[in-house]
């Protein structure tokens, strides 16, 4: 008997590099969003319900397009807001960002049961990696997380640096992974801002994409690693709560398995608003090569 899975979409962020609100931008021949090509790949890899992470200030924009996408898939929504905290009494004014991927999945924790995946919901991971995902997360005896890597040069855009958590892979698992910011390609050569300049990341490294699977014991290790950071970071403005952190401690403290999954697939995504035509152009040739229907939903 197949096990029940829900896919989680972060779609809560602002999009300040983008200019906009790029998880819900037109990419498809018919209006389709990047997402809902993640959502289909989701569907058909044995995904069964989609929880949609968002800020209740953009409820208005998506509210339709939910509608819409309901009659094809079931989903829930839930909101990521500064002020959705554990008890405590935590002194958070003055705080506008939201507080990160890591909160993302917190906040998400009371409609997920049983084995989930992860998604971002302006990044196209492709159907195998989706699929390979799914599988694992199938297997009873799988570990209590998985992540789906790709090669940090595979991950950039055209159009500027990003930010990319660079991973360990230690016998097929995941043995810690590290936050890296500004990384781009310049002449040539893949490197990241370090405190004293450039620092080269060599071609072929894996990096997280936040393609993660995950079970009850992460969303545990999500509670408990969220009140640590909240000790420690209530009063900042612009301190961020990663996946990343989730996992490394759910590794590092607790000794869990985070299993690192090959998947031999393209990933594009939306950064910088100079990305919509080529992405636009890569959906339009997966479609020509019979890899999705035009009318993505029939």
């Amino acid at each position: 008997m197949k096990r029940s899975m829900a896919l989680i979409v972060l779609a809560a962020g602002k999009g300040s590099r983008f200019g906009g609100l790029k998880q819900f931008v037109s990419v498809g021949p018919h209006g389709e969003k990047l997402l809902e090509y993640t959502l289909y790949d989701a569907l058909r890899a044995g995904f069964s319900r989609a929880v949609f992470v968002i800020r209740k200030e953009i409820s208005k924009e998506s509210r339709l397009f939910f509608q819409d996408l309901a009659k094809s898939i079931p989903i829930a929504v839930v909101y990521q807001e500064t002020t959705a905290l554990p008890a405590g009494g935590w002194d958070v004014a003055g705080r506008e960002k939201p507080w990160g991927t890591g909160h993302a999945l917190w906040v998400a924790r009371e409609v997920v049961e049983g084995p989930f995946g992860i998604v971002n919901a302006d990044d196209f991971y492709g159907r195998g990696a989706i699929s390979i995902l799914a599988d694992y997360l199938q297997d009873p005896g799988a570990a209590s997380g998985a992540l789906v890597p790709y090669p940090v040069e595979k991950t950039l855009s055209r159009f500027g640096s990003v930010s990319r958590g660079v991973c360990r892979v230690q016998n097929g698992c995941l043995a810690g992974i590290e936050e890296r910011k500004k990384v781009a390609l310049i002449k040539g050569a893949v490197s990241h801002q370090g405190p004293n300049g450039r620092v080269a990341i060599p071609r072929g490294t894996p990096v997280s994409m936040n393609l993660w699977g995950g079970s009850a014991l992460i969303l545990d290790e999500a509670e408990s690693h969220f009140k640590a950071f909240l000790r420690e970071n209530a009063g900042s403005k612009d301190a961020e709560f990663y996946l990343s952190t989730i996992y490394n401690r759910a590794i590092c403290e607790r000794g869990l398995k985070v299993k690192a999954l090959h998947a031999d697939s393209e990933w594009f995504g939306l950064t910088y608003a100079e990305d919509i035509g080529y992405v636009a152009q890569r959906i339009a040739d997966l479609i020509q090569t019979g890899i999705y229907p035009a009318h993505l939903w029939g």
